[in-house]
């Protein structure tokens, strides 16, 4: 497996890998083919790479023979960055073939197949409470609690 190439900064400032552009053997936009599509068909593959996504941030989705070990984004890894990088509904993505940051953790297991259904249930449901949330907009605050507090 090659070592990643150069490291750099995006205007969000987070670090990602420097892409050249002879080593990108797919790129494209979530309107022609979407994340867990593109996914399946890495996993299929038994292929190796970093995906690197840009939607309304920027991230990483890392894979291993077919199986994707781990994702970054916004300051997060693991399962809650893929599950915010599934959530975007515009993606532009570019696949690295064979190039994984060394000592990349995994923190993801499972096939591909079982943490995009994991994903999908985890946006019906966030979907589904949506109803029971302030507006984006909207400022919240929240009070203590005076149950347990002698002084109260």
């Amino acid at each position: 497996m090659r070592r990643s190439g150069a490291q750099g900064e995006d205007s969000k400032g987070f670090t990602a890998l420097a892409m050249r552009p002879d080593t990108v053997s797919l790129a494209g936009h979530s309107d022609h083919m979407q994340i867990p599509d593109l996914l399946q068909m890495l996993s299929t593959g038994d292929r190796a790479g970093t995906i690197h996504v840009r939607g309304p941030s920027v991230g990483r989705i890392f894979i291993r023979q077919g199986r994707i070990i781990n994702a970054e984004t916004s300051g997060q890894r693991g399962q809650k960055a893929f599950y915010r990088i599934m959530s975007w509904k515009s993606v532009r993505f570019e696949f690295e073939p064979d190039v994984l940051p060394e000592g990349l953790d995994e923190l993801l297991s499972g096939t591909a197949s079982s943490l995009l259904m994991e994903g999908f249930t985890h946006l019906d449901e966030l979907g589904d409470r949506m109803s029971e949330l302030p507006a984006p907009d909207r400022r919240v605050r929240t009070v203590a609690s005076q149950r347990g507090n002698p002084a109260g």
